[in-house]
């Protein structure tokens, strides 16, 4: 929770210095993996099983907007020009390039490294993740994902291939009915051809 006599300005650019300058010994780099994944899946809505997930950026360009929602418009994260469909190389830089001008945006000094984390190595997205935790953790005032108001799968349609992420719970829920549906037409189908040989 934020501080009492603290508003939502003043938490909020105390995180620009706090979060930028952590350093590794900080606690917020002992976060382990899967607590991470759970804390991002609760926090997006998304069904995430792996940190290098991650590594495309249009999960963390999300985190931010998160982190910065207020609900009346301005948004701090221009979401319509995140890409949650990328594929390649190319296609991630671009999403680091909205992330890191949400940064100049919000005055946070932390420097990406971008051609580590497109790779989609596990460490370094691991320790990003980390810092976007710690970030948002500070952000927010620690008010903890539970006392959000922030509609991820709502922000994430406007996002290029946002409501059909597949890492998404209602995206993934869709597909595995679709292909429940589909087995049991396969299902009908090899009963029939049974018939017609016999």
């Amino acid at each position: 929770r934020r501080r009492r006599g603290t508003t939502r300005d003043e938490t909020t650019n105390g995180s620009r210095g706090m979060a930028s300058t952590t350093g590794m010994m900080h606690d917020a780099f002992f976060v382990g993996r899967n607590e991470l994944i759970a804390w991002v899946n609760a926090l997006l809505a998304l069904r995430l099983t792996k940190v290098e997930q991650c590594a495309s950026g249009a999960v963390y360009c999300q985190i931010m907007d998160a982190a910065h929602w207020s609900g009346r418009g301005g948004d701090v994260v221009p979401m319509r020009r995140v890409n949650f469909e990328a594929k390649s190389e190319h296609e991630f830089v671009q999403n680091y390039k909205v992330l890191q001008l949400v940064f100049e945006r919000m005055h946070v000094a932390k420097n990406v490294e971008v051609q580590k984390l497109i790779k989609g190595r596990p460490l370094d997205n691991l320790e990003f993740l980390q810092w976007m935790k710690r970030y948002y953790d500070t952000a927010t005032g620690g008010a903890g994902v539970e006392n959000s108001t922030y509609d991820a799968e709502e922000r994430r349609a406007c996002a290029r291939g946002g409501a059909e992420y597949a890492g998404a719970r209602k995206a993934s829920v869709t597909s595995e009915r679709a292909g429940h549906r589909g087995g049991n037409a396969r299902g009908r189908g090899s009963r029939t051809t049974t018939t017609t040989t016999t």
